[in-house]
């Protein structure tokens, strides 16, 4: 028997191959509402992989039916298979799905990788103001054991890390009060500043992601971004 418990956040895929996250707000037999910075239009055809990083995984079909500020709303496909139609529905009951004959498959080999100082138990800020994409990433981040501190003001960013313990910064480029870029001056001038990692939409701008890089961010990442490639930094770098 394979279990999947009930999902907590779900990565979108178009046949663009467009990819981002999102936080699940809610389940129905059939569907589902995400909490997401990114819409998409009325009707597009998407692949919804539930838990990407976990062995609890689930991929199916579906297409964008709703689409409000901070999220849209999924049908799954009608050829969606009857395995995936039970599973959703003991879901949208709240309850962990068990699948009769399935087991979880063998993690696939671990490739050799450089030692990790890894994330757990240390204290990660993030410097964001919109809401979605905060969650997404505190979620993830305290999968991994970090302690996780969300702020979206620059001002207030910069007062935490001069009398707290920082073991890596996410920053938000266009933030209120202190933007990235004064955040960043102001970390240079720290005796020993934690790495930081950028993450904003104006990233695929050149001029910003030459400004961030030599104001001493020392990652980027643009949005849509996937959640994982970010938490694996974060797991190298925190110290």
């Amino acid at each position: 028997m394979r279990v999947y418990p009930v999902p907590s956040t779900v990565s979108i895929k178009t046949a663009e191959e467009q990819a981002f996250d999102g936080v699940v707000l809610g389940l129905v037999n059939h569907g589902v509402w995400v909490q997401t910075n990114e819409v998409l239009p009325f009707r597009t055809a998407v692949t919804l992989t539930f838990e990407p990083d976990s062995k609890y995984s689930l991929s199916a079909g579906a297409e964008v039916v709703s689409v409000v500020d901070g999220g849209m709303g999924f049908e799954l496909a009608k050829d969606a298979s009857a395995r995936v139609t039970s599973i959703l529905s003991a879901w949208a009951e709240g309850r962990t799905a068990r699948v009769e004959g399935e087991t979880v498959p063998p993690p696939p080999p671990a490739p050799e990788t450089k030692p990790r100082t890894g994330v757990s138990g240390k204290l990660v800020l993030v410097v964001e103001d919109e809401p979605a994409v905060a969650r997404l990433l505190q979620i993830a981040l305290q999968r991994r054991g970090a302690a996780v501190v969300v702020i979206g003001n620059g001002n207030d960013a910069i007062s935490f890390i001069e009398s707290h313990a920082v073991s890596v910064v996410l920053l938000d480029w266009m933030i209120p009060g202190a933007a990235g870029d004064v955040v960043l001056k102001r970390l240079r001038e720290l005796e020993d500043p934690p790495p930081v990692a950028v993450v904003s939409g104006v990233m695929n701008i050149g001029a910003s992601r030459n400004q961030a890089m030599n104001l001493g961010a020392q990652a980027i990442f643009s949005k849509p971004f996937r959640v994982s490639r970010i938490c694996d930094w974060v797991d190298e770098y925190a110290r």
